[in-house]
């Protein structure tokens, strides 16, 4: 009669463990509190911070964030609204017959200058200057060794970025700065940066050709 009494005594020991048993079950598919917080993060507050800067940012077709996708250092020169400039003072007195002339002109013998007997640019006056660049209003096209079979027009009337005359003045080197193409290089649309040879014209001097230009070419 012993013998049974005796063997229910397991499981009314064991009984009473079952619910401690589920309930650290359950714990450990939950996790710690700080489990949790940790499977649910999406990220510390400086790596969201930094991803939302990151999508706030230009992006060109490389994905680069704020790379440049265009024109670069290359201005429109669409300043058509700064103060009238006068082609017969501020372009040809102050400029051309200062700068340009010593190649578009005569040389000390008479005979033509290289700007003139190479790039067919003949700007010995103003009448001659004038009709050289811009023909008959609309633009002269390009002429000489090195442009005269590219279509190129020396001035387009309200385009400086797009003349041969201002890009050519803009790529030399100095106080006037460069036009400069992806690779640092000067962007000489044909033949060489101008004066060849010989310092750039100058800030002040170049923004005077860049704004005649955009104002449309008058004379």
């Amino acid at each position: 009669m012993n013998r049974p009494l005796l063997s229910l005594v397991p499981v009314l020991v064991l009984a009473p463990m079952l619910p401690l048993t589920l309930g650290c079950s359950s714990s450990s598919n939950g996790g710690s509190p700080n489990q949790s917080d940790a499977a649910t993060d999406t990220g510390s507050p400086t790596e969201n911070d930094a991803t939302a800067g990151d999508s706030s940012q230009p992006q060109n077709d490389s994905g680069n964030p704020g790379a440049d996708s265009g024109q670069g250092p290359v201005d429109s020169g669409t300043n058509s609204d700064a103060a009238p400039v006068s082609f017969s003072t501020d372009v040809y007195a102050n400029i051309i017959s200062a700068k340009c002339l010593f190649c578009h002109g005569p040389t000390a013998d008479g005979g033509p200058g290289i700007g003139i007997a190479f790039g067919h640019l003949d700007m010995s006056t103003e009448t001659l200057a004038y009709a050289n660049l811009l023909g008959d209003g609309g633009g002269a096209p390009a002429g000489g060794v090195a442009c005269g079979t590219t279509g190129l027009l020396r001035v387009v009337p309200g385009n400086p970025t797009q003349s041969l005359l201002y890009n050519k003045l803009a790529s030399n080197d100095g106080d006037g700065g460069s036009l400069l193409l992806p690779d640092g290089g000067p962007m000489v649309f044909c033949g060489h940066p101008m004066p060849e040879n010989h310092p750039a014209i100058g800030a002040t001097d170049l923004a005077a050709v860049q704004t005649w230009i955009a104002q449309g070419g008058s004379p």
